[in-house]
């Protein structure tokens, strides 16, 4: 066996055409082939992946392992224990790397005497459309918050983002690499945490990118917050010194509770508003709050992607709850009273909605546009 730079692992689940354009896009990297190999792992793939892998032929050690489906962490560890590299840098079967990617990775280790892990950047694909929503995702939502990076060489741990990054491959090792516990989301942070522990520092280098080719909407997002969710209630469970579960059940209050009628409202008004032009959309803007405190005035759409956003996140925390306290925990947590409160602002929120929802039709209907509806049954 012939050890390695780098080994790069790439776990992937029914999608083969995007892994072969980050297999392309790794063949074409600024330094030699020959000093670091890619590992495949499938994670019980049904689309064809391991037929489309046998016809490539890359100039760096391409290895393909399947397993039946376990879930990214699994198929993760797999590619670990398999590797020969010094360096492993993970990323995933979505991920388009810049021909330097391997090469920033290595110039930031090279950088430190001490041990460390490199946070790379994922910006979108070039190649996709980015959307309102896409764009939300990546400067005020849930999905890679590199704005709020204060010391690029000092990252806290729940910014390890696993599409982009890399450490040496017996400090994976040692840590005991990804919790399997982790389904879905969630062990990113875990492993972030625990790589801290041992006394490495993550350093974040942004020229080290890795394009994300997905595309998304608010309606398939959805799911992915509510496993994102039920992930945090773990992550908790886990590090109660890093996360906290009395911060989740006020999320649940404040985000999840007694919501649902506002969601299906603010779904409808998302819907319409996605098909005006995006100088109307981004020109609707409504007063909001930041923690409750600080009025401020954000874009409408904005407001109502960070409610369903946050509806469903809190969703999954609440399921996991539920499963260990029961699904009346709120009135063990809170005072009866403080539970009316909530609902009393929901209250004011939907009337809010309908005011909004009446508002926007009254203008589409001046306008003579029949690019809506708000009120499909």
């Amino acid at each position: 066996m012939t050890e390695k730079i780098v080994s790069i692992i790439i776990p992937s689940r029914n999608n083969k055409s995007i892994l072969l354009k980050t297999l392309n896009s790794l063949s074409h990297q600024t330094i030699p082939p020959e000093q670091y190999e890619v590992i495949v792992v499938d994670d019980g793939s049904t689309d064809g992946t391991e037929e489309a892998i046998s016809q490539v032929n890359p100039p760096f050690e391409l290895r393909y392992y399947y397993q039946e489906f376990k879930g990214q962490s699994a198929a993760s560890n797999l590619g670990i224990k398999k590797a020969r590299g010094h360096f492993t840098l993970l990323t995933c079967s979505d991920i388009i790397a810049k021909e330097n990617l391997i090469e920033e990775h290595l110039r930031t280790h090279n950088r430190f005497k001490e041990d460390i892990v490199v946070l790379g950047y994922i910006p979108y694909s070039p190649e996709i459309k980015v959307t309102p929503f896409m764009e939300f995702l990546i400067t005020d939502g849930p999905l890679f918050a590199y704005q709020l990076i204060e010391d690029k060489d000092d990252v806290p741990p729940l910014f390890l983002y696993a599409p982009n990054v890399s450490v040496k491959t017996k400090r994976l090792i040692e840590v005991g690499m990804f919790d399997e516990e982790f389904k879905y989301g969630g062990q990113d942070s875990d492993l972030g945490i625990r790589l801290r522990l041992r006394g490495l520092r993550m350093v974040y280098n942004e020229k080290a990118i890795g394009y994300h080719y997905h595309p998304t909407n608010v309606d398939a997002f959805c799911y992915r917050q509510k496993m994102a969710g039920k992930a945090a209630f773990l992550l908790a469970s886990k590090h109660p010194k890093i996360s906290s579960i009395y911060d989740l059940k006020n999320h649940v209050l404040k985000d999840y509770l007694g919501k649902g009628e506002i969601i299906e409202r603010a779904f409808q008004i998302v819907h319409c508003l996605e098909n005006m032009s995006q100088d109307y959309l981004y020109s609707l803007t409504i007063d909001s709050t930041v923690q409750g405190k600080i009025k401020v005035t954000v874009p409408l759409i904005t407001f109502l992607y960070k409610l369903i956003t946050d509806y469903y996140f809190a969703e999954g925390i609440n399921e996991e709850i539920s499963k260990v306290e029961g699904e009346n925990w709120h009135y063990d947590f809170k005072y009866p009273w403080e539970i009316e409160g909530y609902f009393k602002q929901n209250e004011k929120l939907l009337k809010m909605l309908v005011e909004i929802q009446d508002r926007i039709e009254l203008t589409r209907e001046r306008l003579g546009q029949t690019f809506c509806s708000l009120y499909q049954n």
